[in-house]
């Protein structure tokens, strides 16, 4: 089982699913609470000793606190946990943390790696899109970024299908997304005839 959290992250919830060691259809363990008999959790950072984190009582919308482990709902949801993290793990330094909760009667031991990231996963795919956008479709053949500006990337090529545009004097000026900032322009040449001359999208 794996995880992204960001580095830093405060009041962290997990919610972990325990098995029941003894289904044979993976069914999930219900009625564990944080003072059950044997249960313990620990996290451990890579070349770090395991650390325990001391379970506390939680209901399953209440307030973030340190330990908090409480069933979810055992008829709707058997054998799902809450589990409120301390902010220790997510320090920075490391790359990932591994969580451990087991040891109580009839419950499979769960093992899950948390990934730390510099950025939450939305944040991610934004700076990719981002990046796939402003990517310098001269670069692409060498591996590079982007290059001395100006380059041409997607977003130019867009900003000419959907945003103002108008020819005057022999230049096509394309705006930027205010449809007043020029983004770029380019030498034409017309023929004879009626040609358009501005386009503005609604």
């Amino acid at each position: 089982m794996k995880r992204d959290v960001k580095i830093g992250a405060a009041d962290t919830t997990l919610n972990v699913f325990i098995q029941d060691s003894a289904s044979s259809v993976g069914a999930g363990k219900t009625g564990l609470l944080y003072n059950t008999s044997g249960l313990v959790c620990y996290y451990v950072r890579p070349r770090s000793a395991p650390v325990a984190v001391s379970l506390i009582t939680q209901t399953p919308t209440g307030t973030h606190a340190d330990g908090g482990f409480v069933e979810i709902s055992a008829a709707n949801m058997p054998g799902w946990y809450r589990l409120d993290m301390p902010d220790t793990p997510w320090a920075s330094g490391v790359q990932s943390v591994g969580i451990s909760l087991h040891g109580a009667s009839g419950m499979a031991p769960v093992s899950m790696e948390v990934q730390l990231t510099d950025t939450h996963p939305a944040t991610r795919a934004q700076e990719t899109a981002d990046a796939i956008l402003m990517r310098n479709f001269a670069m692409v053949e060498t591996g590079a970024v982007n290059g001395a500006l100006p380059y041409r990337h997607m977003l130019d090529a867009l900003r000419l299908l959907r945003n103002k545009w108008a020819i005057s004097g022999g230049v096509l000026t394309v705006e930027k997304e205010d449809d007043t900032t020029d983004a770029w322009s380019a030498a034409i040449t017309t023929t004879a005839g009626d040609p358009i001359s501005t386009l503005d999208p609604a």
